[in-house]
């Protein structure tokens, strides 16, 4: 991926650089997490990136959808309209749900742009539970056990 222009007419205190591989593996350090949402009843195995910003800073999380090409935008506007979420403490959000979007961007991304932190194993554990459903483990209980047993691990698959 190369780094694309911010977007253009942006507001006098908006962020003015470009977005770097180096940059967003840092960004998604410190404020993504690595989402597997498992609803057992429903037989729902859903994974998922989140990163969370402040809706002061909605503008990031936009660029970020452009730099990716993939993923949501979640404001949390509540009762509000976006502006008026700028204008409060508000947090809004960026989610890559497509699972084609995960395994063909994400994925490749930080394997390519290794994470730094603890968030590391997070996103290995995450990667194995994709593996997993991706190979039909969530369809019996061998494998419902295993990705259980992993998503309740020390390492913050949430």
């Amino acid at each position: 991926m190369q780094a694309e222009p911010l977007i253009k007419n942006c507001q006098e205190n908006s962020p003015k650089g470009v977005i770097t591989p180096g940059w967003f593996a840092g960004f998604v350090d410190g404020e993504g997490c690595f989402q597997f949402h498992i609803n057992e009843t429903k037989n729902i195995f859903k994974p998922y990136l989140q990163v969370s910003q402040n809706t002061h800073d909605f503008l990031v999380l936009k660029m970020i959808q452009k730099y990716l090409g993939c993923g949501v935008l979640v404001p949390r506007l509540e009762e509000y309209t976006l502006e008026k979420a700028k204008t409060v403490s508000s947090i809004s959000q960026y989610r890559v749900y497509r699972e084609s979007d995960l395994i063909n961007t994400i994925i490749p991304f930080f394997d390519e742009n290794p994470l730094l932190t603890t968030k590391a194993k997070e996103f290995s554990d995450w990667k194995t539970l994709i593996t997993l459903k991706r190979a039909g483990a969530h369809k019996t209980e061998l494998g419902r056990n295993k990705m259980f047993s992993i998503k309740s691990g020390k390492n913050g698959v949430s």
